[in-house]
């Protein structure tokens, strides 16, 4: 019990800090006062199941989840910020001015080099125009994910490679490769192809 207690302050100080949330904040989404959750933090309260289930409510997981010992990886980060930069065609430059983050910083994010911070975070998520909590727990589709519903919309329609091709203006070969996974297709490309098979972008990137 005393570990499942340690769990949850160290849980509680992680999501605070991954969700930008100061414990004043915390304290008024779930309507308790800010010395309450600051004795709950510092080990001088164990909070009850009624008060651990309001405070994981405002943190937006289970309760099951702040006793936890193990948090959750990064990787779904980092994967929704690179499947994020793609579809909205921003490089790392561009993330880093948006987001007014040294491009350093930016690439030891995605390449697993750094831990982003709570702020950093909300500041990156601010730039891709998403939640905080979207880009922590959603599962963002990958380009992966795209070229598999462009293979099942052209079966749907019975349009075969040479035909796409011939629609949106490119080689057989190119959109060969591109299906088959040897060369990685622009936005724009994959725009032009929801186009000529008749379905939203947004359709496909899902």
């Amino acid at each position: 019990m005393i570990a499942e207690y340690e769990n949850v302050r160290e849980n509680i100080k992680r999501l605070c800090k991954e969700k930008g949330m100061t414990q004043s904040e915390l304290a008024k989404k779930s309507y308790f006062s800010q010395a309450l959750i600051s004795f709950i933090v510092n080990g001088k309260y164990n909070p009850t199941k009624e008060t651990l289930e309001a405070i994981a409510k405002a943190l937006g997981v289970s309760a099951d989840e702040l006793k936890q010992n193990k948090p959750p990886s990064c990787e779904n980060l980092i994967e929704n910020i690179k499947n994020l930069c793609y579809i909205r065609g921003m490089t790392q430059g561009n993330l880093a001015n948006r987001s007014s983050i040294s491009i350093t910083t930016v690439n030891f994010i995605l390449n697993r080099k750094h831990t982003p911070a709570g702020t950093t975070v909300k500041l990156i998520a601010n730039a891709l125009e998403i939640s905080v909590e979207e880009l922590m727990t959603s599962k963002v589709p990958s380009y992966e994910d795209a070229i598999k519903n462009i293979k099942r919309v052209c079966k749907e329609k019975g349009m075969t490679q040479s035909e796409l091709a011939k629609k949106i203006g490119v080689s057989r070969q190119t959109v060969i490769s591109i299906m088959n996974g040897k060369s990685k297709a622009t936005v724009t490309t994959i725009k032009s192809i929801a186009k000529v098979l008749g379905v939203l972008s947004e359709d496909i990137f899902k």
